[in-house]
């Protein structure tokens, strides 16, 4: 287990491990193989006292003047960032871990995007949640041998 897809990818690589589940999306090496598990969308965290909570819909231009809280690099998230909201300046400080990154957030320092997954994180914490509008990510088996990947996908299907 590791907090983001690319060390998975870096260990996939190296032949340390057969299939990973990790962030599709993530991924441009025309080598590998991929199969879809799930997708689920981008959430955006921020307190109640935050101007966002005026916004019915998020967008990224919501965000401009926003400090956006993400785990240190490589991360998902930041990498999905980058890869999306390149031409848009943005305000990123980086955090060791989730829980300091819900804390600032709670203590009104930042707002932070998540993967809907991690919203049970964040559901007892008094934040509020928001879809990030047109942004998701496919998470599914990635792996380098087609055969091993359905193999895997069988077995997870049962």
């Amino acid at each position: 287990m590791e907090s983001n897809t690319q060390i998975l990818l870096d260990h996939l690589h190296n032949g340390d491990i057969d299939v990973i589940i990790g962030d599709i999306t993530a991924t441009e090496n025309t080598q590998l193989y991929s199969e879809v598990l799930y997708r689920e969308k981008y959430m955006v965290v921020f307190p109640k006292t935050s101007n966002l909570r005026l916004s019915d819909s998020m967008f990224s231009s919501n965000l401009i003047n926003e400090k956006i809280l993400l785990l240190n690099p490589p991360c998902d998230t930041l990498a999905f960032m980058q890869k999306h909201f390149s031409r848009t300046k943005l305000n990123i400080e980086h955090k060791s871990d989730l829980e300091s990154i819900l804390a600032n957030v709670k203590a009104e320092q930042g707002i932070t995007i998540i993967p809907q997954s991690l919203t049970t994180r964040v559901e007892n914490m008094n934040l509020l949640i928001r879809e990030l509008e047109s942004h998701s990510r496919e998470v599914g088996l990635i792996a380098y041998n087609k055969d091993i990947l359905q193999k895997v996908l069988s077995i997870l299907s049962d």
